[in-house]
């Protein structure tokens, strides 16, 4: 016999069930969409480590045609220590700026993997909370109508 009681908590079952569900669901969409994001800062961060390289290696390169100018002008041969001085330090900041690029990415794929194990779990758990409340609701309507 099912009495009003009894198919109000059956109700309420259903209702908490498909909350869990729903917020399990949701929090698993947020999860991806941080993991697309990451995935995005990663590219942007590629390209900028690029654009950097790019940048570097051509101010080495009007720095040296402007010395040789410079030293043609006052008629003199560049020192070889003053060109490999040069060359060291424009090669020494495109190793730095593409190890920064390297973390970076590294970085951003980690937070991406991260945010979709923490989707995965989240809908996990809400699986889980849901089967409890349909547990939990058959105990109390066997408690009501028992």
């Amino acid at each position: 016999m099912c009495t009003p009681a009894a198919a109000v908590m059956a109700v309420g079952t259903g209702v908490q069930m498909s909350a869990a569900k729903k917020q399990g669901k949701a929090e698993k969409i947020i999860a991806d969409m941080n993991a697309k994001n990451a995935l995005i800062d990663k590219a942007q961060s590629d390209l900028e480590g690029k654009q950097f390289t790019n940048d570097r290696l051509q101010m080495y390169d009007d720095d040296m045609a402007t010395n040789d100018a410079l030293f043609a002008f006052l008629g003199r041969d560049m020192p070889s220590e003053f060109q490999e001085a040069q060359k060291l330090k424009a090669f020494t900041d495109v190793a730095r700026g593409s190890l920064r690029t390297t973390i970076q990415g590294s970085q951003s794929l980690a937070d991406a993997n991260m945010s979709l194990v923490k989707g995965k779990y989240a809908q996990k758990t809400a699986s889980m909370r849901a089967t409890t409340s349909l547990l939990s609701g058959v105990n109390n309507l066997l408690n009501v109508v028992g």
